[in-house]
């Protein structure tokens, strides 16, 4: 018993035979309208597939939509006739791109078929340039969602669709350019990008891995893995920053662990460092290679200050030895009034940066000794004499110690 879907059919392929060019004068007018007629009956066909879910609507809408344009690609029928039947075109081709949108895999098999009937749209046939253009934004759209998904699964095989989106490109633009393709240009480019660097990054993290289980280390398959990670730096610079910040973190930890070249092992810390904080409010946190950067650079802040201390003291015992008479002499007035330790100090010992200063009146009041101190310890602070050698520096931090103490008793 003949289903209600194969008597459609069997009437609509007797509509098409019966308007069949083969069959009717071969002129370009009754073709055109032979084709429209047999599209218009693909067409009622789908619709009948879609609503009881009966396979095959796509190549009921393939050759709809074939027909259809041949029809309109014709050079004798009028404008009339084609602004008359150009909206069920692009109406059916709306119905393929919203089902590229809508279908999750199924879509994948709507941009495929869309993909082909474009390829046989030529510049000058049926079909309004913006519309093809519109259409290949849609299939890139889809490719580049299918390109994410996979990176986000670790399918760098499947991600690779990436690639078939610059050949869209290539044809969309014998169409024109507008702002939306200009657009998708700059995504595929930017996830092209992204997909290489991320497969260089794995390529780099196995080669890592492996070197650090072995006893003996190729220093030229280890500079191998440096400079596929700066490649990887290149790539992303400026555009991908959690992954250039990550290639960052990877090469110091070459430098330090292998190569034992702190030096570059801080710089690249500190690079991956700023990125990640220039990322905020986007925390890094829960990753591993930034984990190993911050506490890295927490190691390294300490054996600075360790390097500086000890530096600083090595400095101090020198000075201290080098100026002992001074020293003494300047310690043995610690127990003279302020007036007393003034009027040696500025003889002995006068500012030397800024205008010199008047001596502090025998009879002075405790507030304007206090103020006078005030700005005594100002002019002889080490911070204030940087540009001065080092055992001046050195001795206005014992000088600014001693006013400090006399400073004491008149808060």
């Amino acid at each position: 018993m003949n289903t209600r879907a194969e008597h459609l059919r069997q009437l609509g392929n007797q509509h098409y035979m019966s308007l069949d060019f083969n069959w009717v004068h071969p002129s370009s007018v009754d073709r055109a309208k032979a084709l429209k007629n047999s599209a218009r009956t693909h067409l009622r066909v789908y619709e009948f597939q879609c609503q009881r879910q009966i396979v095959g609507k796509m190549d009921s809408l393939s050759e709809a939509a074939s027909n259809l344009y041949t029809a309109l690609s014709l050079n004798e029928i009028t404008e009339e006739w084609y602004l008359e039947n150009i909206p069920l075109l692009e109406s059916i081709l709306d119905d393929a791109a919203l089902s590229i949108t809508e279908n999750g895999q199924e879509g994948q098999k709507w941009a495929q078929w869309l993909t082909s009937f474009l390829n046989s749209v030529a510049p000058d046939g049926g079909l309004s340039s913006s519309s093809v253009v519109s259409l290949y934004t849609r299939i890139i759209e889809l490719i580049i969602r299918i390109h994410v998904r996979c990176l986000e699964e670790g399918d760098f095989k499947g991600a690779a669709v990436i690639k078939d989106c610059n050949r869209l490109i290539i044809r969309a633009e014998r169409f024109g350019v507008n702002d939306e393709l200009n657009e998708q240009r700059e995504r595929v480019h930017l996830q092209d990008g992204l997909l290489e660097s991320l497969q260089l990054m794995n390529s780099a993290n196995e080669m890592l891995h492996l070197v650090l289980e072995q006893e003996t280390i190729s220093t030229d398959t280890v500079w191998d893995i440096v400079d596929t990670y700066r490649r990887v730096i290149v790539l992303t610079r400026e555009k991908l920053v959690e992954v250039e910040a990550e290639a960052y973190s990877h090469t110091a930890r070459i430098f330090r662990v292998i190569l034992h070249d702190h030096d570059r092992a801080k710089h690249y810390y500190k690079l991956c460092v700023h990125l990640c904080l220039s990322m905020s409010p986007k925390m890094m946190d829960s990753h591993s290679w930034y984990q190993e950067c911050v506490e890295a650079n927490r190691l390294f802040q300490i054996e600075e200050d360790r390097i500086e201390e000890e530096a600083r003291l090595r400095d101090t015992s020198v000075l201290r030895e080098e100026m002992k008479a001074e020293l003494e002499e300047l310690y043995g007035k610690k127990d003279l009034s302020v007036q007393k330790i003034m009027e040696w100090l500025l003889q002995r010992h006068p500012v030397k940066t800024g205008d010199p200063m008047e001596q502090l009146a025998p009879d002075a009041a405790p507030l304007t000794v206090k103020r006078y101190l005030l700005n005594v310890i100002r002019r002889y602070h080490p911070d204030r004499n940087e540009n001065q050698d080092p055992k001046w520096r050195y001795l206005c931090g014992k000088i600014t110690t001693l006013l400090n103490g006399k400073y004491e008793f008149y808060k």
